[in-house]
Formats: structure tokens, sequence, C-alpha cells
């Protein structure tokens, strides 16, 4: 977005609980209409930093000044009727009143009656203001339920709403897509980048997922996945030689070949099972090089195995809340909703709830173990070989698969020997040969491609 004059500025600021230092004489320059994030690892300051900038911190040392007045150490209320509004990393609106009510009391703050309880609902602009809101986050159907029926996502939605709703000039979001599905994740990524130039906000930031912090800053395409050079094998057998590729937020992308030729050990390698011998992997800006498969996991990549390693003893049931394992939040509350979700996408495994993993049919297996990874909430999927020993029937039902996860706003990486099957729901694609990426194109090209036809025998 286009920025103007410095609308915030931080100077120095410091901040301890006790003997810890959460800040340490930390300084920056917002411009009017920016979108300035701030990244970093958990426990590194950031929410930390939000608090002392909104209010509800002051800083050991330092100052904070917005549109040239110096806020430092102003109670919450005072800096929000100034101009800036602020969302939470954990979900903080009133549970037991309804939707419009939660935005209703938001925008009755900013009116001149404000403080008195007779005139909450007198002022004529708030129930328009609200209906906007409410329309524009996709609640206005929801305006009469109580808050604490929403899902987690709808939620996250109004909790944005409550903050727009006191009209601020600047907006601080603490990591607006906490929880959220992939696909919730990009409808809000887009909602918010649309609701920001429409008012001229500026917007103050902190996001893991670098897919929506390019998404809301309009800023374009950001690699989510990022192999570079990477050579490994096993023990002293080399497999890899130096293997590169990007995939894109929301792409589905093949990687094609013939067996043996390093397909599956490139993706235990971007999974963690294997150590890359030189080379990086990065997902989302984290090297995941040296990090376990269960870190790579909580990042929010998951695999989808060759074979696809069901367990198959347990039920169905089972082998999707072992999905949750990767998450923090293994609430009630988040399993019924990943269920649920499951059950929209995946309508046959409702059906098989309670049967055993072993009693499924090939294709039904396949569809569980792509089921589990959405469990997980993973952003970025690797599938090894889907397709194989599938009858025709279900390999269409693999593709369709595939294609529902994209409009989903989840990311593919697919490795297949299939290639016809691969090129009709895949945007882009490489092959590869002798542990070599030989050729890159999109679907398109690859698929008229003599190149193709000469390596996989299309």
């Amino acid at each position: 977005m286009a920025a103007g004059g410095v609308i915030l500025e931080v100077e120095g600021v410091s901040k301890n609980f006790g003997a810890l230092a959460a800040l340490s004489r930390v300084g920056f320059g917002v411009s009017q209409g920016q979108v300035f994030s701030v990244i970093g690892p958990n426990g590194a300051g950031k929410s930390t930093l939000f608090n002392v900038v909104s209010g509800l911190y002051a800083p050991n040392a330092g100052r904070v000044v917005f549109r040239g007045q110096e806020i430092t150490g102003l109670p919450p209320e005072r800096i929000n009727r100034l101009g800036i509004a602020k969302t939470f990393q954990i979900t903080n609106v009133f549970p037991e009143i309804s939707v419009g009510e939660n935005v209703g009391v938001a925008a009755q703050s900013r009116s001149a009656e404000s403080g008195r309880l007779a005139s909450l609902w007198r002022v004529a602009d708030i129930e328009a203001r609200v209906t906007e809101l409410l329309e524009a986050f996709g609640l206005v159907s929801r305006r009469d339920e109580l808050a604490e029926n929403l899902s987690h996502g709808e939620q996250r939605y109004l909790e944005i709403c409550l903050a727009l709703a006191t009209e601020p000039t600047l907006l601080l979001l603490d990591e607006p897509t906490a929880g959220m599905t992939p696909g919730e994740t990009k409808d809000a990524t887009e909602m918010i980048r649309r609701l920001a130039l429409a008012r001229g906000l500026t917007v103050l930031l902190i996001e893991h997922d670098m897919s929506v912090v390019m998404g809301i800053s309009g800023s374009g395409s950001v690699t989510v996945l990022r192999i570079t050079d990477v050579h490994a094998g096993y023990g002293a057998t080399p497999i890899l030689f130096g293997v590169s590729l990007e995939v894109r937020p929301g792409e589905a992308v093949a990687l094609l070949g013939r067996n043996g030729m390093g397909k599956t050990t490139l993706m235990k390698t971007a999974m963690g099972f294997l150590k890359p011998w030189r080379g990086t992997i990065e997902f989302d800006g984290h090297n995941l090089t040296r990090l376990t498969p269960h870190a790579i996991a909580r990042l929010g990549i998951g695999l989808v195995p060759e074979s696809r390693r069901i367990f198959p003893g347990l039920t169905v049931r089972e082998n999707l809340e072992l999905g949750l394992s990767a998450v923090a939040d293994r609430s009630a509350a988040l399993r019924r909703r990943r269920l649920d979700e499951v059950f929209h996408h995946f309508p046959p495994l409702r059906e098989r709830l309670d049967q055993p993993g072993k009693t499924l049919s090939g294709g039904e297996q396949q569809m569980l173990a792509i089921a589990r990874v959405v469990m997980a909430g993973a952003r970025l999927i690797l599938m090894d070989e889907p397709t194989q020993g599938l009858a025709p029937a279900f390999i269409r039902h693999i593709r369709d698969m595939v294609a529902e996860l994209k409009r989903l706003g989840v990311t593919v990486l697919l490795v297949e020997q299939n290639a016809r099957v691969a090129l009709a729901v895949c945007d882009r694609g490489y092959i590869m040969e002798k542990g070599l990426i030989v050729f890159a194109a999109s679907a398109k090209e690859l698929r008229e491609s003599p190149v193709t036809r000469e390596k996989l025998g299309v």
C-alpha cells in the first residue's frame, strides 16, 4: 500500500517484567496507509510491544508518539479514542450477548453520548455502522446469534469488526488468522486488505503466516516453500544432487518423474525425516533444515505418505483425531470444528466413522490420510503418489480432492507418476531425473512439451 507521512513512532521502548526484559530499546516508524509487519518467533516480545502501543502496559523506558502526540502511558480508552484499535491474539469478544450487540457496544463507544447506558442504542447511525461491518465480514445473518455460538473463524471476524467499529486510524492486528482453517485464512486476508484500502487504514500486524502478511499488504506473491540446492541420501549413497524448487501460496505444484528418481527422498527431506547434506529448505520464512518432523508439522506442513500409513486397527474417528496431535489447541470445540470441516469435504468418512481403518477400500484409506492432515490444519500438504494402486474411479476422486484443497486455500506439492492426473489439477510442475530437476514449466506447457514425453513416456 502507498504510504504517507509517519503516523506512529516508537522510540527506544523497553519493558521489563521483574528481571525479564521483554522489550529492549525497540524503535521504528509506521507511515500513513502502510501495512507494517512485526515478525518473530513465539516469546520474542511482539504482543508485549502491541500492549505498550495500545496502553495496556506502560513502558519502563522510551516513548510512543501517535500523529505527533505522545501517548506513552495513557490509559487504553484514551488511546482508543485518539484512533488506535487492537485485536488480541486470543479471541476477545463478549460471549453472552449477540453478534450485533457486540459490534454496537464498540460503535457506541465512539459516539458523543458514550458512557450513558440509557443512550446505548439511541445514536442514529450505530445500526447502519453495525450492519455495514457485519455485511463486510459475512456475519449479517448471524446478527442475533450469541457470540459464543459462532465458530472460531467467525469469532475472529467479529473481533476485527469490534476494532473497526471504533473507527480507528491505526489498526493493530495480533495474529488475526490464528486458529483459522486455510480457507478462512484466505478469506480473512482478502477482507482485511479490502477494508484497509477502502478506509485508508494504517495496519500494524503481528503474523507468522507470510502469505497473510503479503496478502494484506498487497505486495504480490510470496514463496511459501523454497528448496535450494538440496543434496541428501541414505548412508553414504547420494540420491539428491542439488534440487531447487519453490511453491507459492494456494498453488498445486506437481513433482513428476519415473520410479527411483528421488521424489520420495525429497519429500522425506522436506518433512525432516532425512537431514540434507547441503542446501536449505524454508517454509514461510522458517528454516526447516535442522528441525524435527513434529516441529515441522506444527508449523503447518502435513505429509500424506506413499502407501498412506493410516493406523489399521484404529477407527476412522481415532485416525482423524490423531491429526490434532500437531495442534497446540486440542479443545473439544476445535475437535468438533475440524471434524465438521472434514465431513463437509469428505462425506464418505462420516458414514464410516466407527469402522477400523483396515476395513476401508484403498481409495477411502487415501481419503482418510488426506483428511488427517486437514484435521491438523496444514497449510501446505505434501502428497506422495496418492493415486498409486487405485482404481480409475478413485483416481478421479483423488484429483477432485486436490482441486477442493486448492479451493480451500491449501497449498499442495504433489508427487505423482501419473502425469495426466497431476497436470489436470496442478498449476505448475517440475520433472525430476536422477536426483535433479531437469525441467520446470506451467501445467499447460508440460502437457504439450516433448520433454515430458521423453522423460515420462506420456
